[in-house]
């Protein structure tokens, strides 16, 4: 079967390391859903590429990566031969971490947290995928994404590439460096490479977004403060 391979992203500006991705050194087509319009959250690139199933093959594959911090790292000649080695319907990246505090705290606990930033799969398989994360009715699609995994009553076939393979996402602590992957497609959220302020604004927003999570911790901190402000009052 020869299935056509869309590479798609959904970007509403230029930022980042979009421009680098649209003029790739290979010269692949980047399918660029949502620019001009006005973000509204997560679920807008799951809205996006819901739509885009329709209108293309449901027989086809398509390959959707983050627009502001992927690099096509190598070419992707042999792409839909390695994939079909997963014998899946949908794979998933796998996020760089599973089993630190912060991250079961927002994604749960999984032995491997997929990650939302880069997917691939059969159309017909991604458009019923993006139907049952918007079902959820939840604003945030990584935790929608792991959920639906997870689901003991799925019928989806999806499997996470532990071994990064085809993704990699680069920790989003080690910002400062770029470390080299051997994988298709390398996302590096506030790389090296990226701004200053790209990358601050990057850690801005996973604050606004991530903090109500932590509600009882950002208490507790609170209470400690207060606690040591006034034994050191009454201590001198």
């Amino acid at each position: 079967m020869n299935e056509k391979l869309h590479i798609v992203t959904y970007a509403t500006h230029k930022t980042g390391r979009f421009e680098e991705l649209i003029n790739n050194k290979y010269n692949l087509n980047i399918t660029v859903l949502g620019f001009g319009t006005k973000w509204k959250g997560y679920n807008d690139k799951i809205i996006g590429l819901q739509k885009f199933c329709k209108k293309i093959n449901k027989k086809d594959i398509i390959v959707f990566i983050d627009a502001f911090d992927t690099i096509i790292n190598k070419n992707p000649k042999n792409l839909l031969k390695e994939f079909k080695k997963f014998n899946t319907n949908i794979l998933v990246s796998k996020h760089p971490s599973s089993n630190d505090y912060i991250t079961i705290k927002i994604f749960g606990n999984f032995e491997v947290i997929a990650n939302a930033g880069m997917y691939m799969g059969y159309v017909e398989d991604l458009e019923l995928l993006c139907k049952e994360i918007l079902d959820r009715n939840i604003n945030d699609d990584q935790i929608a994404l792991n959920q639906c995994i997870y689901n003991p009553k799925k019928k989806l076939n999806i499997k996470i590439d532990e071994n990064n393979i085809i993704f990699k996402n680069h920790p989003i602590y080690n910002f400062f460096t770029n470390d080299t992957y051997d994988s298709f497609f390398v996302s590096y959220p506030g790389g090296s490479q990226n701004s200053f302020r790209y990358k601050l604004n990057r850690y801005r927003r996973a604050l606004s977004e991530y903090l109500h999570f932590f509600k009882l911790e950002a208490l507790i901190l609170l209470l400690l403060i207060l606690i040591i402000k006034l034994i050191l009052k009454y201590r001198y």
